[in-house]
């Protein structure tokens, strides 16, 4: 076989972009239980398989059996119970052995820590919450300092999984804090004014806090649309005079004092930066809506109190929540979807604020997310996201390594796919939430974010990056632990599919091909392309080759590239 052309490629872009646009999903019907949500008792094998879709970054057969059996709700209760798949204390376990070997390439290790517990922690549902997360509060290892040390990008990834069913505000504090954060977004040594050498606060911060991890540019309604003047344009939230009165605020922050790990290092990336009182700037500061921080309360309490004052700013619940649902479920909900999940936000039922656990709950069970074929909807679904399409299709078919380390860089499916995650081009994330393809998606008003880094070339790629996996068998960007004497400090090995239950059944194609239907397009795949995939997998008389063939073509089908 041969990689795909580029025409039969584009030719897939094509009808994937008809796809989203014209498609208003075929979900089952679940029944709502009059709060918007579905109910919470057993659902079928297709209803559990589209769950997973956006409860995970992937899930086996097993597992939808599993959600099958106790439903959702009992289903996300397990999984807010699981003990959580921390990154950090196996990137450091890595540092540590390699300096024990004189190894010091020590960059990767934070990917490695990744796919270790993606690929085998039980926590599903907060692995893929953190990492929609992620793409909300960006930093990045393309800062070359960030890049260098491994245990600040694993240590701030923890936070994200700490706080994924905690409380909005401990995030936003934590993220605030976080020496990693400090670094990308430059307030780490932000000092205060000092007019005579021409230094003034720098704004980096302020600016991405409100603009990107807080309320966004625009007064927002409850449902998440945007309040216009007597003109009919935009409310702005902020101006550029409340962008410097809280840089003002994130003056003084500096890194805490050194751990025993790496004592000699200027930076701990690792612990939450701390207050240097010398550094901060006393006097008031003006927020939003002329609230002001009076003078002299200290660096810390001015931190926390413009943290609540973004907290409790009534665009947090709509911004915040519309973002979730973009990154789990659907790119264009419908306002009622965002009104009824902020509404969680803003009162989980027992007067909490900012309750993420209730609004994860929410989005993923809500009605619009169950049901999304309604009269009049033409516009739900998503791109299904390269970087989860690369570890979808690892968890799908239990990918494993004889040892049960996934020792992944994932510089290979990065080249391919222009993503890997912590890897994001800029604070925008790989893609922007509102972006607007060119063509009938636009053209309709409708948002497609996924399709900002489909090019010509990435078009291409992801259909060789599948064969690749699929027919060589190459799961993984296999790293070199080699030392100064030439030989192995950690093991070194490929992941392999566990193809058993689909070559058992194998010598009918028919059924094959139902039981991918249901795997990765939950029962929705069209008779006609099934019958496509069908044809070209009777061409091999070889059990494998029939499964490697039809699973691919599942893959790059417009079909299962549009989730719905």
């Amino acid at each position: 076989m041969t990689y795909l052309t580029k025409n039969n490629c584009l030719l897939i872009l094509l009808l994937a972009l008809f796809t989203i646009s014209s498609i208003g999903g075929c979900g089952s019907s679940g029944s709502d239980n009059g709060n918007g949500q579905d109910n919470p008792e057993t659902v079928s094998m297709e209803e559990a398989s589209r769950f997973l879709s956006m409860a995970t970054l992937g899930a086996d057969y097993e597992e939808i059996e599993k959600v099958a059996e106790i439903g959702k709700e009992g289903w996300l209760e397990e999984q807010f119970n699981q003990p959580i798949g921390y990154n950090l204390p196996f990137t450091l376990e890595l540092i540590e052995l390699a300096f024990r070997n004189d190894f010091e390439e020590i960059h990767t290790f934070r990917r490695y820590s990744w796919w270790q517990q993606v690929m085998t922690s039980p926590d599903l549902l907060r692995q893929r919450v953190a990492f929609a997360l992620s793409e909300i509060f960006v930093v990045s290892d393309r800062v070359d300092m960030l890049a260098n040390h491994p245990e600040g990008l694993s240590s701030y990834y923890d936070i994200l999984l700490k706080n994924a069913f905690g409380n909005f505000r401990d995030l936003f504090l934590d993220v605030t804090l976080h020496p990693v954060m400090g670094v990308y977004l430059s307030h780490i040594n932000n000092k205060k004014a000092n007019p005579e050498i021409n230094r003034f606060p720098d704004e980096n911060y302020a600016r991405e806090s409100m603009q990107l991890f807080s309320i966004g540019l625009d007064e927002l309604n409850p449902d998440g649309t945007v309040m216009t003047d007597s003109k009919g344009f935009p409310i702005a939230t902020y101006d550029n005079s409340n962008i410097t009165e809280f840089a003002k605020v994130y003056t003084g922050l500096v890194s805490a004092p050194a751990g025993d790990l790496f004592p000699e290092r200027r930076i701990n990336f690792i612990d939450p930066m701390v207050m240097n009182e010398e550094f901060h700037e006393t006097g008031e500061k003006t927020l939003l809506n002329g609230q002001v921080l009076p003078a002299g309360q200290g660096g810390m309490k001015d931190i926390e109190d413009a943290i609540d004052h973004l907290f409790n700013h009534p665009n947090a619940g709509p911004f915040i929540c519309k973002k979730l649902i973009q990154r789990l479920v659907t790119s264009n909900p419908e306002p009622d979807y965002v009104q009824r999940v902020a509404k969680v936000f803003a009162d989980n039922g027992s007067g909490v604020r900012g309750d993420l656990r209730a609004v994860i709950k929410a989005i993923l069970l809500d009605k619009d997310a169950s049901d999304p074929a309604q009269p009049g909807n033409q516009k739900f679904g998503k791109f299904h996201e390269p970087w989860v399409r690369y570890v979808s299709i690892l968890r799908h078919f239990n990918a494993a390594t004889p040892d049960g380390y996934y020792f992944n860089n994932g510089y290979l499916a990065q080249f391919f796919l222009n993503q890997h995650v912590l890897s994001s081009p800029s604070v925008f994330n790989f893609f922007l939430p509102n972006f607007k393809p060119n063509g009938i998606i636009g053209e309709n008003n409708l948002v497609a974010p996924e399709f900002q880094i489909i090019t010509s070339s990435t078009i291409i790629n992801h259909p060789n990056l599948i064969f690749i996996m699929v027919f060589l068998g190459e799961l993984l960007s296999l790293p070199d632990f080699e030392d100064r004497d030439g030989t192995f400090f950690l093991p070194v090995n490929n992941a392999v599919f566990d193809f058993s239950d689909e070559i058992a059944i194998a010598d009918d194609p028919a059924a094959l091909v139902d039981r991918l239907d249901l795997i990765l397009t939950y029962g929705q795949m069209s008779d006609g392309m099934k019958q496509i995939i069908i044809d070209a997998a009777n061409n091999f008389e070889d059990p494998l080759l029939r499964v490697q063939t039809a699973l691919y073509l599942f893959m790059i089908s417009p079909e299962y590239v549009v989730q719905n």
